[in-house]
């Protein structure tokens, strides 16, 4: 019981310690569920190579070797900025690669999407959420 109770007022305080307080009504701030994972990516490795995309986190495979032709692709768009963290979530970013590259999707699923660099398809895998 007294653990229970214990474990309680801990919960409590730190729930109570996290209010910020903010009491604008005016302005609201949302993060989408991408943009979390997008920042995680980038402490565990500022080099990381990924595309930011309809809220979803593709990152480079470098296992995944593709045997697929441009022609049976489908074009999903162009990159249209570098990646930050105040980016635009309908945008189509990326970390390493250039503005204007054509990102292709394999199939409807949309778990990963490739992208051609000098007459090699490289593959990015989507990071599901959770």
């Amino acid at each position: 019981m007294t653990k229970t109770l214990l474990v309680s007022c801990l919960v409590l305080a730190l729930l109570v310690g996290c209010n910020t307080g903010n009491t604008k009504t005016d302005e609201e701030v949302t993060v989408a569920t991408g943009q979390i994972i997008a920042e995680e990516q980038l402490d565990l490795n500022s080099e990381v190579d990924f595309i930011f995309y309809n809220d979803v986190v593709y990152v480079l495979s470098e296992e995944k070797e593709l045997e697929l032709t441009k022609e049976k692709l489908d074009e999903v768009g162009k990159i249209e900025t570098q990646y930050t963290s105040d980016v635009d979530t309908s945008l189509l970013s990326a970390t390493k690669l250039d503005e204007g590259s054509t990102v292709y999707a394999i199939d409807d699923s949309m778990t990963t999407l490739v992208v051609d660099q000098g007459n090699e398809l490289k593959a990015y895998e989507a990071i599901p959420e959770g």
